[in-house]
């Protein structure tokens, strides 16, 4: 082996150890980033859980017009138009569904919660165990557009301009 063969060969065993030595710490310092954005997503996570526990721990109060009753009623009414639909409970602002396999052989659940911090506002929380479906999104709806329907019917047009005004 000739001389600048040696020196050839030592430069390119320089110019890898170099190399791997970049490549380490930049593995390094993606894998301190990579933990950081974890530990974060975790906390965010937990921040979540709690604010959700809070929310669901206070009572839901229903307004005048929305009474338990009349938003059991709907929730009723609107499941049993969904044929897999196969029991219903309801309870502090809540729905809570079993549906039917396609099959028919199993079955699985869903919660739509319509509690916002002790106040049924219209909107809802949903958890699933099937996202596959649409099923938890149709009967969320059709509860929510129901809702709205009866608060037209319900409230004097003296309110609805009360209303109106005070959003302006």
């Amino acid at each position: 082996m000739g001389f600048f063969s040696g020196l050839f060969l030592t430069g390119a065993a320089i110019g890898l150890t170099t190399m791997m030595a970049k490549n380490r710490r930049a593995n390094e310092k993606a894998s301190k980033e990579f933990e950081e954005w974890e530990k974060e997503l975790l906390r965010d996570m937990n921040r979540r859980e709690e604010e959700d526990r809070k929310r669901r721990s206070i009572i839901c109060k229903y307004d005048k017009i929305i009474t338990r009753n009349v938003f059991e009623d709907i929730a009723f009414k609107c499941a049993k138009r969904i044929k897999r639909i196969s029991d219903i409970k309801i309870g502090n602002g809540t729905v809570k569904a079993t549906v039917s396999s396609q099959s028919g052989i199993s079955e699985w659940e869903f919660v739509l919660d319509f509690n916002d911090y002790g106040k049924f506002t219209g909107s809802y929380w949903l958890e699933r165990e099937n996202f596959d479906s649409e099923i938890p999104e149709r009967l969320g709806s059709m509860i929510q557009d129901a809702t709205d329907e009866y608060i037209k019917k319900h409230t004097l047009p003296s309110e609805k301009y009360k209303k109106r005004n005070e959003s302006l």
